[in-house]
């Protein structure tokens, strides 16, 4: 039976998922540093230890190494070489196997959310509604040409508002406002929702276009009451309701443009859009991606951790 839980690194949403997977066992409060063996030695682990490690971590010890179990989190996809590591197991935008669940980075980031702000995003009556005193606002610090090239294309529709460092590939000032609020990576990516809420729409596509990766973004665009426009992995159509958000394809992004157009130009549309539920499959979303304690979709996500690591831990 697992007794003690060991943080390698500081990963708020990896600590926040395995308290709520875990919440007998106890947790040291901070992550301690594990680089060699003798750190190992020296924390004195046992066998019945739980070692969550962050994939970006400078941990180098061979999975081995610890004699517990060791939890490995990443938030992009990262491909393990799952033959190492007799007891270490994956939680990420992978491939589902018997030693790694396939969970994309913008659900551990709603596990951080309050349980108010989980039901905003659960439940369509509490909807938020943003204030739409703007057109559009972009913010992001990472310049990624497909980003780059639909902003500067959805300045052709109405005034945008530049939230980062980030403003087109044109840099055309006189086209591209300042919003008042800006993107502070100090307050976290929650602070970009406060933002969000005073537009229309928010540009939140990712940065990364893989596989089953999907970021905080447009959690957080839904969570001001923001229509988003998105790019990204097509797992997101299985996630959230598709006719609350606009998905811009990069490799033909006229049908985009020509709907945003649209719905800027027509209230009664675009609150048709804003009104839409924001889950795919409402309660049956929720247990699938979101479940990883017993209060959100009857723990399932939480069952199959367990289950993963079942063949080491005796509960």
């Amino acid at each position: 039976m697992l007794m003690a839980i060991i943080f390698q690194v500081y990963a708020p949403f990896a600590k926040n998922i395995v308290t709520s997977v875990f919440p007998e066992i106890k947790h040291g409060e901070n992550p301690i540093s594990l680089t060699n063996r003798s750190d190992v030695l020296k924390n004195n682990p046992t066998k019945n230890d739980l070692l969550i490690k962050y994939w970006k971590s400078s941990c180098a010890l061979h999975p081995d190494v610890f004699p517990g179990v060791t939890l490995e989190f990443s938030g992009e996809m990262v491909f393990y070489d799952t033959t190492l590591g007799k007891r270490t197991y994956y939680i990420g935008p992978n491939d589902d196997s018997p030693k790694s669940l396939s969970v994309s980075f913008m659900a551990t980031k709603f596990n951080l959310l309050t349980p108010s702000e989980q039901e905003r995003i659960i439940d369509h009556s509490m909807k938020p509604k943003s204030l739409k005193k703007r057109f559009l606002v972009y913010a992001a610090s990472n310049c990624r040409a497909h980003r780059e090239i639909a902003f500067d294309a959805l300045s052709q529709i109405g005034d945008v508002y530049q939230g980062g460092e980030c403003w087109g590939l044109k840099k055309e000032r006189s086209s591209v406002k300042l919003s008042t609020l800006r993107f502070d990576r100090d307050k976290g990516s929650n602070n970009n929702a406060l933002m969000y809420r005073n537009y229309r729409f928010a540009l939140v596509m990712e940065s990364t276009i893989s596989e089953r990766y999907i970021s905080e973004k447009i959690l957080n665009a839904f969570l001001s009451g923001t229509v988003p426009i998105w790019y990204g992995a097509p797992e997101i159509f299985d996630i959230f309701n598709r006719q609350a958000f606009v998905y811009y394809n990069v490799s033909d992004p006229e049908p985009a443009l020509n709907y945003i157009a649209y719905l800027e130009s027509n209230t009664t549309a675009y609150d048709e859009v804003q009104g839409q539920p924001i889950l795919a499959h409402g309660v049956e979303t929720v247990a699938k991606y979101f479940s990883f304690s017993d209060a959100l979709g009857g723990g399932q996500l939480k069952k199959r951790i367990k289950d993963m690591l079942s063949n080491d831990v005796l509960y």
